[in-house]
């Protein structure tokens, strides 16, 4: 079983090294690689002027987001274990809107270490992500899903709506 780390943003662009300025909107690619014999995810954060020719071909994931502002408030806090109960109850969900939020939510346990990535099945549409929860040893098996920036938007403040602003 491999032990996967989500990578944090970086302060300068992949591309040319410019220092990112608070508030500018970045690029964020992530990708699967492999580093010294051992498979891992990368990340690669670009600055407008680079994120043209930022490949985006073969990667897991890509999205938008903006360097931190240094007067921004510290993230507060989440319940892990209500986010927990969430994704969940989530997973025998008829509602195909549902999903983006049961993904997006096993993205957040991931980086907050309650799950576990342990693999993968398939490929295209039917690629599905086998993440284990460390507590019990369960496994989910989640759709990968190629996220639009509506479905991100849309997913993001039904998240901020439910646990107001905590994750």
């Amino acid at each position: 079983m491999s032990e996967w780390k989500i990578p944090k943003g970086r302060r300068a662009c992949a591309s040319c090294q410019r220092e990112f300025q608070p508030g500018e909107p970045i690029l964020s690619v992530l990708r699967d690689a492999v580093v010294e014999g051992k498979p891992t995810l990368v990340r690669d954060d670009r600055c407008p002027a680079c994120e043209t020719g930022a490949p985006r071909e073969g990667a897991l994931s890509h999205w938008r987001t903006a360097a931190p502002r240094p007067d921004a408030p510290k993230r507060p806090r989440i319940d892990e274990e209500a986010v927990a109960e969430l994704f969940r109850n989530l997973a025998d969900d008829p509602d195909p809107a549902r999903r983006p939020l049961r993904y997006v939510l096993a993205l957040v346990l991931t980086r907050r270490k309650v799950l576990r990535f342990t693999g993968g099945e398939g490929e295209g549409e039917a690629r599905v992500l086998l993440l284990e929860e460390r507590a019990t040893g369960e496994v989910h098996r989640i759709p990968d899903l190629p996220l639009t920036e509506a479905d991100i938007d849309r997913v993001t403040d039904e998240i901020r709506g439910l646990f107001q602003g905590d994750v």
